[in-house]
């Protein structure tokens, strides 16, 4: 492999990375990153075909179901605002709040074991942040 192919593979890869982290100058259009708008509205961590239908599902169904008005309707006002700018005091605490989880969602029990927690620190964080931009 040429220096230049892998510089351009290095290049590529660094920008997937960078799409994931929240840094100075962001508009809080990046909040949108933290997991409860993902796992509440984009993928939908109660979706019957990522796991098999049992008592967890269930008990993450109503879950879910409690979180998504509040989610849907901050995530309303982030893009309605989504060009001011995340103070910049917040940032490194916003970044540290986008949480990767990955082993949070291997089935419906850990989810609600893991990242109910932490859905409710990033619904916090985003009132308060909303409130003080």
């Amino acid at each position: 492999m040429k220096k230049s192919e892998l510089r351009q593979i290095i290049k590529e890869e660094i920008q997937k990375l960078n799409e994931y982290f929240i840094r100075s100058g962001d508009s809080i259009e990046s909040l949108l990153l933290f997991n409860v708008f993902n796992d509440i509205i984009e993928y939908p961590v109660n979706n019957p075909e990522i796991y098999d239908d049992g008592e967890d599902l269930t008990k993450l169904n109503k879950i879910v179901k409690k979180y998504t008005p509040t989610v849907k309707a901050l995530q309303k006002v982030i893009l309605k605002r989504k060009k001011e700018k995340i103070p910049q005091d917040l940032v490194d605490k916003a970044d540290s709040m986008v949480y990767d989880g990955s082993d949070a969602y291997d089935s419906p029990r850990d989810v609600i074991s893991y990242l109910v927690k932490i859905w409710d620190n990033q619904i916090e964080f985003v009132k308060d942040l909303l409130d003080e931009v």
